[in-house]
Protein backbone atom coordinates (compact mmCIF):
# COMPACT_ATOMS: atom_id res chain seq x y z
CA UNK A 1 0.00 0.00 0.00
CA UNK A 2 1.80 2.65 -0.94
CA UNK A 3 0.95 6.53 -0.53
CA UNK A 4 2.54 9.79 -2.40
CA UNK A 5 3.33 12.96 0.06
CA UNK A 6 3.40 15.98 -1.92
CA UNK A 7 5.87 18.08 -0.33
CA UNK A 8 4.99 21.55 -1.77
CA UNK A 9 1.31 21.27 -0.47
CA UNK A 10 1.54 19.76 2.47
CA UNK A 11 -0.60 16.49 1.71
CA UNK A 12 -1.02 12.92 1.55
CA UNK A 13 -2.74 11.03 -1.29
CA UNK A 14 -3.69 7.48 -0.48
CA UNK A 15 -6.08 5.23 -1.91
CA UNK A 16 -7.99 8.33 -3.59
CA UNK A 17 -7.88 9.79 0.33
CA UNK A 18 -6.37 13.62 0.83
CA UNK A 19 -5.11 14.24 4.23
CA UNK A 20 -2.47 16.75 5.89
CA UNK A 21 -0.91 13.26 7.84
CA UNK A 22 0.14 10.14 6.99
CA UNK A 23 -0.39 8.96 10.44
CA UNK A 24 -4.34 8.63 10.49
CA UNK A 25 -4.53 6.40 7.58
CA UNK A 26 -1.43 4.63 8.96
CA UNK A 27 -4.04 4.13 12.08
CA UNK A 28 -6.44 3.02 9.90
CA UNK A 29 -4.66 0.68 7.95
CA UNK A 30 -3.63 -0.79 11.17
CA UNK A 31 -6.82 -1.17 12.34
CA UNK A 32 -7.96 -2.93 9.03
CA UNK A 33 -5.34 -5.28 9.42
CA UNK A 34 -6.19 -5.80 13.12
CA UNK A 35 -10.06 -6.45 12.31
CA UNK A 36 -9.59 -9.10 9.24
CA UNK A 37 -7.75 -11.15 11.88
CA UNK A 38 -10.56 -10.92 14.37
CA UNK A 39 -12.74 -11.51 11.27
CA UNK A 40 -11.09 -14.76 10.05
CA UNK A 41 -10.80 -15.89 13.92
CA UNK A 42 -14.68 -15.72 14.51
CA UNK A 43 -15.32 -17.42 11.24
CA UNK A 44 -12.88 -19.84 12.34
CA UNK A 45 -14.54 -20.31 15.37
CA UNK A 46 -18.47 -20.24 12.81
CA UNK A 47 -16.82 -23.54 10.73
CA UNK A 48 -15.59 -25.79 13.86
CA UNK A 49 -19.07 -24.68 15.48
CA UNK A 50 -20.96 -25.92 12.09
CA UNK A 51 -18.70 -28.70 11.59
CA UNK A 52 -19.10 -30.44 15.31
CA UNK A 53 -15.07 -30.33 15.79
CA UNK A 54 -13.96 -32.34 18.55
CA UNK A 55 -12.04 -30.87 21.31
CA UNK A 56 -8.08 -30.13 20.23
CA UNK A 57 -5.92 -27.03 21.66
CA UNK A 58 -6.59 -25.45 17.99
CA UNK A 59 -9.96 -25.63 19.02
CA UNK A 60 -9.74 -24.40 22.38
CA UNK A 61 -6.99 -21.91 21.60
CA UNK A 62 -9.92 -20.26 18.72
CA UNK A 63 -12.85 -20.33 21.66
CA UNK A 64 -10.47 -18.73 24.13
CA UNK A 65 -9.83 -15.86 21.96
CA UNK A 66 -13.33 -15.68 20.27
CA UNK A 67 -15.19 -15.51 23.84
CA UNK A 68 -14.66 -12.12 24.54
CA UNK A 69 -16.70 -11.07 21.37
CA UNK A 70 -18.91 -14.34 21.41
CA UNK A 71 -20.22 -14.53 24.92
CA UNK A 72 -22.24 -11.73 25.86
CA UNK A 73 -24.11 -12.05 22.18
CA UNK A 74 -24.29 -15.92 22.96
CA UNK A 75 -26.68 -15.40 26.02
CA UNK A 76 -29.03 -13.39 23.52
CA UNK A 77 -28.60 -14.81 20.00
CA UNK A 78 -29.77 -18.66 20.16
CA UNK A 79 -28.37 -21.05 18.10
CA UNK A 80 -29.91 -22.53 15.62
CA UNK A 81 -29.57 -25.39 12.86
CA UNK A 82 -29.84 -25.58 9.23
CA UNK A 83 -31.77 -28.23 7.40
CA UNK A 84 -29.02 -30.81 7.49
CA UNK A 85 -28.81 -30.54 11.53
CA UNK A 86 -25.56 -28.61 11.92
CA UNK A 87 -25.25 -25.79 14.15
CA UNK A 88 -25.37 -22.52 13.26
CA UNK A 89 -23.72 -19.83 15.79
CA UNK A 90 -25.64 -16.84 15.15
CA UNK A 91 -24.26 -14.77 17.90
CA UNK A 92 -20.95 -15.38 16.04
CA UNK A 93 -22.72 -13.75 12.75
CA UNK A 94 -23.71 -10.40 14.69
CA UNK A 95 -20.58 -10.33 16.07
CA UNK A 96 -19.04 -10.11 12.91
CA UNK A 97 -21.96 -7.15 11.89
CA UNK A 98 -21.37 -5.43 14.88
CA UNK A 99 -17.44 -5.43 14.41
CA UNK A 100 -18.22 -4.71 10.91
CA UNK A 101 -20.46 -1.10 11.86
CA UNK A 102 -17.55 -0.40 14.58
CA UNK A 103 -14.47 -0.74 12.14
CA UNK A 104 -16.09 1.22 9.28
CA UNK A 105 -17.43 3.99 11.45
CA UNK A 106 -13.54 4.44 13.30
CA UNK A 107 -12.06 4.29 9.92
CA UNK A 108 -14.31 6.63 8.36
CA UNK A 109 -13.61 9.21 11.24
CA UNK A 110 -9.95 8.77 10.87
CA UNK A 111 -9.88 9.82 7.48
CA UNK A 112 -12.38 12.72 8.10
CA UNK A 113 -9.70 13.69 10.98
CA UNK A 114 -6.76 13.30 8.16
CA UNK A 115 -8.46 15.08 5.87
CA UNK A 116 -7.28 18.46 4.91
CA UNK A 117 -9.49 21.84 5.71
CA UNK A 118 -10.24 24.12 2.97
CA UNK A 119 -7.49 25.87 1.71
CA UNK A 120 -7.06 29.76 2.84
CA UNK A 121 -6.41 32.06 -0.38
CA UNK A 122 -3.23 34.41 0.84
Amino acid sequence: MSMYRDSDLGVVFHHGVLARHAFPLRVAQGLNVLFTAVYAVLATRFLLVYVQAAPSPFEHWVARITDVIYLPLKQVFANGHDPAGHPLAWGLVVAAVVLVVVQWSVVRWLREVARPGVPVED
